[in-house]
């Protein structure tokens, strides 16, 4: 079968973003007609932003600029690099859904999201360059690193250029260094980075981003209540969106493709780490065999496949989670990593 590169498998699901953006635009005229729809959206939306301003983040200034992040727990420093669409807030939402146990969760903003700058040259090594940056500041000498989706890329980065600094390297829906060609879209359309539509999204259609996810309907009703609010929970980082554009383009022009053209610099044969790769075969963001090339060229590498699950896998929350919580004990033990101050 042909390999897709994890652009082109995201291209045939980000043109269903036209779903989405048709409702959007039904739910801007129901906004117009209904004045209680829109005292909803409003007091939504001020909670929202509320709750991205009060939260306790801290920033440090970058050779790159102004980097934002936060940090909950304590043990184990793990450092997460979020997906598109994101922010400090999924990235840690991400980092404790994904561990159980005692670990200092370090999310990052990336460039261009909520509080992070973005610099003149955003790329993924320069990304990694700032996530040494936090750790520098937070007196931490070497973390585990977690990348998930485009947040892979900077992950990857990180543990090439900074294996002294690397405890181990867990991705999980990452997209991967690929030989193909980036065609179609690589992120989200402009015309819906708009609070409104995403909020009416969230709020009254859900279904939408669960399905652009490989979520099937079934797949969420069939699913536990845990695992059912850990999707809703990530849903929830997408609002408010417009704090996030900057960071959305520049994964969609930058990141996104980077991996794709410039593959070659990526040589994995030379990653040290211990690293976990974790996806689905269903996934329709990014390429389960591209994944799987990435695994089999990293030397300490182990490959955890679901054969169902989408680009969140879906469905195998519990077993995600004991897989990354035993891997990062075994590679990372308490007593040997530095946690910092």
């Amino acid at each position: 079968m042909e390999s897709k590169s994890p652009t082109r498998v995201a291209s045939s699901a980000l043109r269903r973003l036209a779903v989405p953006a048709a409702v959007g635009a039904a739910a801007g005229a129901m906004l117009a007609l209904s004045h209680d729809l829109y005292r909803s959206y409003a007091t939504d939306i001020r909670a929202a932003y509320a709750a991205i301003d009060e939260a306790p983040t801290e920033t440090v200034e970058t050779a790159v600029g102004t980097v934002q992040y936060r940090t909950t727990g304590e043990g184990t420093p793990v450092l997460v690099s979020h997906g598109i669409v994101g922010g400090f807030d999924q990235a840690v939402q991400t980092g404790e859904s994904l561990l159980d146990g005692d670990y200092r969760v370090i999310g990052v903003s990336r460039f261009g999201y909520l509080g992070s700058d973005l610099p003149a040259d955003p790329t993924p090594a320069n990304q990694a360059r700032a996530f040494v940056d936090v750790l520098d500041h937070l007196g931490v000498e070497d973390a585990v690193v977690v990348g998930t989706s485009a947040g892979g890329a900077p992950a990857l980065r990180f543990a090439l250029e900074f294996p002294e600094r690397t405890r181990a390297l867990v991705l999980v829906g990452s997209t991967a260094p690929s030989d193909g060609d980036v065609t179609g879209p690589t992120g989200p359309p402009d015309a819906i980075l708009r609070d409104w539509v995403f909020w009416a999204l969230v709020t009254h259609a859900p279904w939408v981003f669960r399905r652009l996810f490989g979520v099937s309907p079934r797949a969420y009703r069939d699913a536990s209540r845990v695992e059912r609010e850990r999707v809703d929970d990530l849903l929830d980082t997408l609002v408010p969106v417009a704090p996030r554009k900057l960071g959305i383009r520049t994964d969609t022009r930058v990141t996104n493709t980077e991996i794709v053209d410039r593959s070659d610099e990526y040589t994995l044969e030379a990653l040290s780490a211990p690293t976990l790769v974790v996806h689905a075969r269903d996934d329709p963001l990014a390429s389960f065999d591209d994944a799987k090339r990435m695994a089999d060229r990293i030397p300490n590498a182990e490959f955890r496949a679901y054969e169902t699950g989408g680009h969140l896998v879906f469905g195998h929350g519990d077993g995600v989670r004991d897989t990354v919580t035993e891997f990062v004990t075994a590679a990372a033990p308490a007593d040997t990593a530095s946690s910092g101050r």
